[in-house]
């Protein structure tokens, strides 16, 4: 069946005009809550939870692992009966008590990251459409008709389809004018903040071109040498729902970034995207935001606001609803914006794509290592950029996360030991990502993991 990108009537079953649901917090769970009313009130992702599509393919194909609990099956219905049942508010029971189905390290009740916990739930969800797409390949049948629906990928899914996009990331030889392409997708954008003070900035620098010269000239396979380049992100692929983060949190003990940032309900990519694009011109509007009221991602407070099917703004308090705004909407510190596509993108869409943000596949569909690398610097690059370079930046800021609250709890218990549980966290680090780093810049993150769990800044590479 094909995306529904606007709300469809017929399957809502709550009172017309009554608000959302709320959702009671049950221990620090404001993360958890916000993130379920900004998922429950995406267009796309609803119409398929209220039809119970998932479910329903889940119970066919899963066998004898049906008795296990499935994360999207979890999802689906606590978004229908959001959508579904009457009354001011309700418990999300079910997907709190199962947590650690969608994120191993995350405890009852401590405050988590909204954003962290939105990444583990989409990925959870496309890992379990993934694992069904596999088994319905045994079938000869079930395996023709996903590659009809996906375009002649078995690897499509719903998360895809409505989540997935994909950049390509090019550098550009100044001398012979050779090109090297590196597509990787995306189900999220994260932004930078430090350098502006909009979105539509904060696009800007993330999608500029970068001059590679002097000390930083890149080694051209065509010309043999190290020669002056451009490099630059293009969008390849637009997603149907795209959610920004904006990035508050900086480094494991970094202060959070409590600048206004300037946004707009619509928002135009098509000064962004690749020449070689199917869909030049995608457009979107604004549908849902996660503000954050604190100064850690381990403390404050997190409520959403989200527009409902009728164009109503609501701002969603965990169980506490009330009617809001657009022009209170664009007033808040936002954290994570949802936006989903007012022009649906083609379908006839092919990327040659892998299926998840961390493998990369060249443009021609034939596969890449993970740590390949068009081009090595002379220069000692920043970690951050080191990271996004491999494609797996996000990764390792989850990681390293998620070891430094590990480190402070313990940490808080014994203070002696904090310098070996520094150690450790180095260590853990390395033995994690180090091995699937290319040699000639294993040494230099090395040297900043040290400066990043002591929360220290970064020497001058100039």
């Amino acid at each position: 069946m094909a995306l529904q990108m606007t709300w469809q009537p017929n399957l809502q079953r709550r009172k017309s005009g009554a608000p959302p649901l709320g959702l009671r917090n049950l221990g620090n769970t404001c993360y958890l809550n916000s993130v379920l009313q900004c998922l429950t009130y995406t267009p796309p992702l609803a119409n398929f939870c209220l039809r119970g599509q998932h479910t329903r393919l889940c119970k066919k194909l899963d066998g004898d692992d049906n008795k296990r609990e499935c994360p999207f099956c979890i999802l689906e219905k606590r978004i229908s009966r959001s959508l579904s049942i009457d009354g001011p508010h309700d418990a999300p029971s079910k997907i709190e008590s199962c947590l650690r189905l969608f994120a191993e390290h995350f405890q009852w009740g401590r405050q988590e990251d909204a954003h962290e916990f939105l990444r583990y739930v989409i990925d959870a969800c496309q890992n379990t459409c993934l694992k069904l797409l596999k088994a319905a390949a045994s079938n000869s049948d079930s395996m023709d008709t996903d590659k009809d629906r996906s375009g002649g990928r078995e690897s499509n899914t719903v998360v895809r389809e409505i989540f997935g996009g994909a950049l390509l990331s090019q550098v550009k030889c100044l001398s012979c004018n050779a090109e090297s392409n590196k597509t990787d997708e995306i189900m999220d954008i994260s932004l930078d903040l430090y350098q502006s003070n909009s979105l539509s900035d904060a696009l800007r620098r993330f999608f500029q071109p970068e001059i590679l010269n002097g000390s930083n000239k890149y080694c051209c396979n065509s010309c043999k040498k190290l020669s002056e380049a451009r490099k630059q992100i293009f969008v390849l692929e637009a997603p149907n729902v795209l959610v920004i983060q904006l990035k508050r949190f900086e480094g494991v003990y970094g202060a959070k970034i409590n600048k206004d940032i300037a946004f707009e309900e619509a928002l135009l990519l098509s000064s962004f995207m690749c020449k070689a694009s199917q869909d030049p011109h995608p457009e979107y509007n604004l549908f849902g935001s996660i503000v954050h009221s604190g100064y850690s991602p381990e403390s404050g407070h997190y409520y959403a606001y989200i527009k409902d099917a009728t164009g109503r703004w609501y701002c969603c308090n965990d169980a506490y609803v009330s009617l809001s705004t657009a022009q209170a909407v664009l007033s808040e510190k936002v954290y994570i914006l949802f936006y989903v596509r007012s022009n649906q993108k083609p379908k006839d869409t092919k990327t040659g794509l892998a299926t998840n943000g961390l493998k990369s596949l060249e443009p021609n569909g034939s596969s890449a290592p993970l740590n390949h690398k068009p081009y090595v610097s002379s220069r000692q690059l920043s970690a951050s950029f080191k990271l996004r370079s491999c494609g797996w930046a996000d990764e390792v800021h989850d990681f390293m996360r998620a070891q430094k609250r590990l480190c402070t709890e313990v940490a808080d218990s014994n203070r002696s030991d904090k310098t070996e549980l520094k150690k450790l966290l180095i260590a853990d680090a390395k033995k994690a990502f180090t091995s699937r780093l290319p040699n000639s810049i294993r040494q230099s993150l090395i040297e900043r993991l040290k400066l990043f769990s002591l929360g220290k800044s970064l020497p001058d590479e100039s």
